[in-house]
Parts: C-alpha cells; structure tokens; sequence
C-alpha cells in the first residue's frame, strides 16, 4: 500500500512537471544572473563566482540561433533538460538497476523535482552543474559497487564530471571534490597498500584535475570583472552575520567602513542582501586594499555575532533547513514564516507564465515531498529488516561495507553544500543551489517504491 501510494504521489508531480515545462519552454525567467551571464558570453570577463564553460556553451546555442532561427534559450533548455534526464537515468540504474519502465518513471521523478524542473528552463547553470554532480555520484558507486580494486580509470572518470562541474559553477572545485577524494581514500586504504605505482598513478589524476581546474580558473577570471566583491572567508561571514542586523550595529562598525560608504550605499546594503558584498563589500575593498578589508569585515562580523549569536544562528537554521528539504521550508517561507530569502523572487518567476498551474505544482511538492520521504523512511526500515539474513558471511557484509561508505559519500556531499551556501551570506537562501539534494532524496524516495512494488509481486 506505501509503495503504491509513493508511485502514485510521484506520478502526478510528473504529470504536472511536465506541463508546466511544455507550457513554459518558450518562456524566458528574468533571473538577474541570467544577464550576467549572457554578457560574459560576449565579453567573456569572469570574475571569480562565474565559471567559464556556461558563457562558452551559451555562445554556441546563439551561433545554433543564427543557423537555425531557434531560439538560444530554448537550445539550452533542451540542453539541461536532456542531460538532467540522462544523469537522474544513469544515476538511478548504478544505485538500483531496473527495467526501462521502472527507471524511465524514476528519471522524470528525479526531472520533475520541481526546484530542478525551474532550473532546467532558466538560462543559469544551476541545472548543469546538479547533473553532473548526479553522473560524478553515479560513477563513484559504479566504481564501488563491483568491490574491486579502484582502477586509474574509474577515478579518471570520477574526476572528468567534477571538472567539468567546476568550470560550470566555480565553487564546485570544492564541493565535486567530496567523492574524488573519499573514492581515492576508499582505494588507498582498501587496495593499494602494497601497490606503490597505483597510488602514485591515482595521485597523479586527482592532481592533475584539480590543476586543470585552477588553471582554467586562473586563466579566465578576473577579479572584480562584474562588479562583485570577493566572496573570501571574513568576507561571507560579514554578509552571514552582519546583513539581518546592520541597521542595529551599524552606528558600532568601525569608522573606517562607515567613512567609505556614502549614504545611499549605506541604504542600498540594508535593503537588498546581495549588497553586502556587491555595494559595501566592495566599497571597503576599494577604499582599503583586499587585506585591510578583510580585517575590517571580521571585525564587523563578530560584532554582529557577539550582540545578536541567537538570531543569526536561528535564521542560520532556517536557511540550513531549507537546502536539505527545500519544498516544505520553500512553501513555509512564502507564507511568511523564517526570514527574507531569494525565495519569493524565484516563486514568482516559476508563476510568471502559468501562475495557477505553477502554484499547483510548487505547493503539492512541498506537503507531498515530506510525505513521501516519510513512507520511504518506513519502507527503508522493512527493507533493513528483511535484508539482515542476507547480511551474514562475508561477502554480504563487505556489500554492506561498500553501500554504507556510498551513503557517507551522499551525506557528505550534501552536508558539505548545505553548509557551503548557508553561510556564503545571510538573507541569500537560495533553493536553486542545491537542487542535487533534492533530486537525491527524489531518487530514494521513489526508488522505495519501486522496491516495494516489485516486493510485493515476489
């Protein structure tokens, strides 16, 4: 009965995913880094928040547009949208290998994850970048499953989608490397102890990726190219902690930030979270020199930690909360609970075109994605149970040993992007950032009902 129910839940939000991506494909979602980078695709003058392939595979859809009258946009969105399909297909058959029918209903599950549908018709990388970061999960359990040694060749693998994930989004650099680095550990430790040449040889790839990637980075950013402060440490935690209470402290910021800013700017930066950065980030910078402002902006923001720790750890929370379960906190936003996010702007683009249809689907994902999480918390429990048996003997619990390590890989991953863009800056949640997330718990949750149906039939 939970199986049925988990297959029936999904299956509408498919049937309402894929009418809204049929009636919104020709549309155009204003987003404001959407302009950015379709000026980077003319000028290519990156800064270091903006990765250089999304500017270089927009230019090739207008070259696409100039041969065939298709719209560059709409050459993109086939683009995301058939990737996104192929890495929620190759991700679902490596987790739980199943018959055409059964995965083609996972995949456009995993499509449909309405936070993802949105990103897949938005000119933003945001859809790339979860899609390969999907691929790079599905290898690393090929790469595991099997309980052999890791070969040079399945880390090169590995390695090619977080590559290619970094120089999409530059901040994936970081967060990609989680599974690199944990299947390079795996084999080092399991495998290679007495296999110099293979450790070596592994090193090597991993190495060499990471320096392509910061040399690719270093090639094509410019500091400053669009207008935006550096996103350093001090320099996050000074949007983090400083932006929700700046009106409060700003009379106890040191003079030297208060000298350089004029007012305008001064309101500018309390309105709008992005200025912290943007308007008074930069401001500073200019006035004082990269190192200075970096002390400036922690001095700022243990101020505005030490008088007001509760608040910004409770709007931490929040933001927290919604890049692990981003529907339910997404629909709790909007109706005012929390604090300011991106949130609302990005509803309101999603509703721009069909706006009954759009509301539908956005709130029925978010009752119906805590609900189905908890069958498939249930149905995950039974599975357990009955599998303990088969858990006896050796090559049953090595099997255990290497799934286990797999879901550490997962946890990981997210914890790491849930605590990365958390605290890039505070009022800057964002349910676009983490859309791998949501697309995980996707897979899980209809893959349990999957396993249960086929259960039942047994």
């Amino acid at each position: 009965m939970t199986g049925r129910m988990c297959m029936i839940g999904f299956s509408i939000q498919i049937v309402l995913g894929l009418f809204w991506m049929l009636c919104n494909f020709a549309g155009f979602q204003k987003f404001g880094d959407t302009y950015l980078y379709e000026q980077v695709s003319k000028d290519f003058l990156c800064d270091p928040n903006v990765g250089i392939l999304y500017p270089v595979l927009l230019l090739f859809a207008r070259g696409i547009e100039g041969l065939f009258g298709v719209s560059c946009h709409c050459v993109m969105y086939a683009l995301q949208l058939a990737v996104a399909l192929y890495a929620a297909h190759a991700f679902l058959q490596a987790v739980y290998p199943s018959g055409r029918p059964a995965n083609l209903w996972g995949s456009l599950a995993m499509l449909t994850f309405p936070m993802a549908m949105q990103c897949h018709l938005a000119v933003l990388p945001e859809s790339l970048t979860g899609s390969m970061m999907l691929l790079e999960l599905a290898w690393t359990w090929a790469a595991l499953k099997g309980g052999k040694e890791i070969r040079s060749m399945d880390l090169a693998r590995i390695a090619v989608f977080w590559l290619v994930g970094a120089l999409l989004q530059p901040e994936y650099l970081y967060l990609g490397a989680v599974p690199v680095a944990l299947v390079f550990l795996y084999g080092l430790v399991c495998f290679s102890p007495k296999k110099p040449t293979q450790i070596a040889n592994h090193l090597i790839i991993v190495v060499s990726f990471a320096g392509i990637i910061l040399g690719m980075n270093d090639l094509t950013q410019t500091k400053d190219a669009c207008g935006r402060g550096t996103l350093s440490l001090n320099a996050a935690l000074f949007s983090r902690f400083s932006w929700s209470t700046a009106d409060k402290t700003y009379e106890d910021w040191p003079q030297e930030v208060r000298q350089c800013l004029d007012p305008d700017q001064v309101r500018e930066t309390f309105f709008y979270a992005d200025n912290m950065l943007r308007v008074a980030g930069r401001a500073v910078e200019e006035s004082y020199g990269a190192e200075r402002a970096e002390e400036l902006f922690g001095q700022v923001a243990r101020l505005s930690y030490s008088r007001y720790r509760d608040r910004i750890l409770h709007e931490m929370a929040w933001d927290a909360a919604g890049y692990v379960f981003s529907p339910p906190i997404s629909v709790l936003l909007l109706r005012g609970r929390g604090y300011d996010s991106y949130t609302t702007r990005n509803y309101d683009l999603m509703m721009n075109r069909t706006p009954a249809l759009a509301s539908r689907y956005f709130h029925y994902s978010g009752w119906w994605f805590g609900l189905a999480l908890v069958m498939a918390a249930a149905l995950q429990a039974l599975f357990w149970l009955r599998a303990l048996g088969r858990l006896r003997g050796e090559r049953g619990g090595t099997l255990f040993g290497r799934k286990a390590f797999f879901w550490g890989i997962l946890l990981l991953t997210g914890v790491g992007m849930t605590i990365w863009y958390t605290m890039r800056g505070g009022g800057m949640f964002d349910y676009k950032k983490t859309i791998v997330i949501g697309c995980l718990w996707t897979a899980w949750a209809s893959t349990a009902g999957v396993r249960a149906a086929v259960w039942r039939n047994e």
